[in-house]
């Protein structure tokens, strides 16, 4: 798991007079998908989506 997640685990965890392990064991899930829409945002596509403005070149 990534360790800002398990940081803000940490602190959700003392917030709600739990522990990090039955934070993890109930939203796991939930979790692991804010992270990859965190990641998804911060990552450069290196493939034009299709139907963009990519010009195809000669072929020989």
């Amino acid at each position: 798991m990534h360790a800002l997640a398990k940081e803000n685990n940490g602190q959700v965890a003392k917030l709600h007079n739990t522990s990090v392990k039955m934070i993890e064991r109930h939203y796991a899930k939930y979790i692991a998908a804010a992270l990859e829409d965190l990641a998804r945002v911060a990552v450069l596509p290196l493939v034009p989506r299709s139907g963009g403005n990519v010009l195809m070149g000669k072929r020989a």
